[in-house]
């Protein structure tokens, strides 16, 4: 027992320098002091470095259980995983499938201590960066007028990303005292927050989460109700669904499409002009921002980016990927329900709503939720294995 202690130990202290490091070198605009050179270097070492501390410890764990069935889902799971990498550009796949794996080691609450803390002080510490001047900010106006500022880091929607899953590790780990004054704790941080970078996401999912906690925790009789329970269960593949189908059938003709595509700036004319150009595949492709031709314009922009999660997931991963992802959430939903876990329930949905508006939540940075997939399959108290 004291063996496995140790090495989780060293673990959780690995995903948080890594957890560390990805934010202040990626997300903030440190690379206009160091450089950008530097900063691409630190960024691909720190990919490597998550890859093969999950790795260590995958294969470590797996040689304690001596359990050739772990050892073969091990390897079914790296072939799978570099073949989804070779196709699509993006390793990143292969340490999300390791993450899925190795969370049925972990203790997913300790976990959730280690994730808020290390963005808590990465956070701090940027905004501290900012403020004396080190690091700059960018400004973006809307078409309404209202500017937007990123306070330090590369987006505004960088910042509501933090903000929303900070938001979500804090209910996660208050969610059993969660009283009045952590509503109004939230509620002022996000607000104050969102005065600056204006990210309608991070808001509407900030609300959902809260929303969800108040009726898991004083409304839980709600969700006996079957239909109610399989509706909730049914939120990331309908939201995918809709999401899809929107994008996919998008036309400037139907009024109805359009307006929808403006409050979600555009994402899904975007999403529909990278699904005409690009086609679906089943084991993905790299697609980054896509620069349209010379007389070619998008709702007055020269420059797209594909933001949606499941059109992201779909067009970029393969449809293997995507299909794997969303039951994958669906699952951990259905099952966290079950056990009473709402705390996680609630993580779900939100991200599920907050991938509309951003990809980040199919990435492991962004998405502590797919941490626990095997937690819900195998361990009913979420403690530690010994």
């Amino acid at each position: 027992m004291s063996v496995q202690k140790h090495e989780d130990k060293y673990f959780y202290f690995a995903y948080g320098i890594y957890l560390s490091t990805y934010i202040f070198f990626q997300l903030s605009r440190v690379n206009q002091v160091i450089g950008v050179e530097i900063v691409t270097s630190i960024n691909t070492f720190n990919q490597l470095f998550l890859l093969l501390i999950l790795a260590f410890y995958l294969i470590k764990n797996i040689l304690r259980k001596n359990s050739n069935k772990l050892l073969g889902l091990f390897i079914l799971v790296s072939c799978f995983g570099f073949l989804l990498a070779f196709k699509s550009g993006y390793l990143s796949v292969v340490s999300i499938l390791y993450a899925i794996f190795y969370s049925y080691f972990i203790n997913f609450s300790k976990l959730v201590k280690v994730d808020f803390f290390s963005r808590l002080l990465t956070l701090i510490l940027i905004l501290l960066l900012f403020k004396t001047g080190i690091i700059e900010e960018i400004t973006v106006m809307r078409e309404s007028g209202l500017v937007r500022y990123s306070m330090g880091f590369q987006h505004m929607n960088t910042v509501g990303s933090l903000l929303l899953t900070l938001t979500l590790d804090y209910i996660y780990l208050r969610f059993k005292y969660f009283s009045f004054h952590d509503y109004l704790v939230v509620l002022f941080i996000i607000l104050t927050f969102n005065k600056k970078i204006d990210s309608r996401g991070m808001l509407l999912s900030v609300i959902i989460a809260l929303v969800f906690t108040f009726l898991f925790k004083k409304r839980i009789n709600f969700f006996e109700n079957k239909h109610v329970n399989r509706f909730v269960i049914s939120i990331p593949l309908i939201l995918a669904l809709l999401s899809i189908f929107f994008t996919v059938f998008f036309s400037y003709s139907k009024e109805l499409m359009v307006l929808l595509d403006k409050s979600f700036s555009y994402r899904i004319s975007f999403g529909n002009t990278f699904y005409r150009i690009f086609g679906l595949t089943f084991f993905g492709q790299q697609i980054d921002s896509y620069e349209l031709g010379i007389n070619e314009v998008i709702n007055g922009n020269t420059i797209i980016v594909l933001d949606n999660l499941y059109m992201s997931l779909l067009l970029r991963n393969g449809l293997i990927f995507c299909a794997i992802f969303l039951l994958s959430i669906t699952y951990i939903l259905k099952k966290t329900m079950i056990l009473k876990k709402y705390s996680v329930s609630l993580m779900v949905i939100s991200l599920s709503f907050y991938g509309l508006f951003e990809v980040v939540p199919s990435t492991l940075q962004f998405n502590i939720v797919l941490w626990s997939i095997f937690c819900t399959m195998s361990d009913d108290d979420w403690g530690e294995r010994n």
